[in-house]
């Protein structure tokens, strides 16, 4: 029933593209149409849906210290998803459980703020230079 769905975990692929590690979301779209037909509840399907995201960025971390032989003890988590709670919270948890320091925005947001934040800060620079 709607209770053995609730901690339902979709996959995530993982590809790489120019040297770029990406997760990979077509695997996942099938099985959450099924799910949407079968009637699901949204709120259950959204709650999966944020889950598996998580899940698919630890295994990309996993693998990215397997197989590239990355020795690092930190992640920075950046851009708009990361103002999910949904996503960062279990997120920063899992990663502090892999035994990684978790960076994370504070005095900017982590979406289009933050660029716009940066932008200025380097024409101010630039403008400064010129004086």
């Amino acid at each position: 029933g709607q209770s053995a769905q609730a901690n339902a975990c979709y996959e995530f692929g993982l590809s790489r593209e120019y040297e770029l590690w990406q997760l990979d979301p077509a695997p996942l779209w099938p099985v959450m149409i099924e799910a949407l037909q079968a009637g699901q509840d949204k709120a259950v399907l959204a709650a999966n849906f944020h889950l598996s995201l998580v899940r698919g960025l630890c295994h990309m971390v996993r693998r990215l210290r397997r197989l590239e032989g990355v020795t690092f003890t930190a992640v920075a988590l950046s851009g708009g998803v990361m103002q999910n709670r949904l996503v960062l919270e279990p997120l920063i948890e899992e990663l502090e459980a892999m035994g990684l320091t978790v960076l994370t925005q504070s005095q900017a947001p982590s979406n289009d703020g933050g660029i716009a934040l940066g932008q200025a800060a380097i024409a101010l620079t630039q403008c400064m230079a010129k004086r």
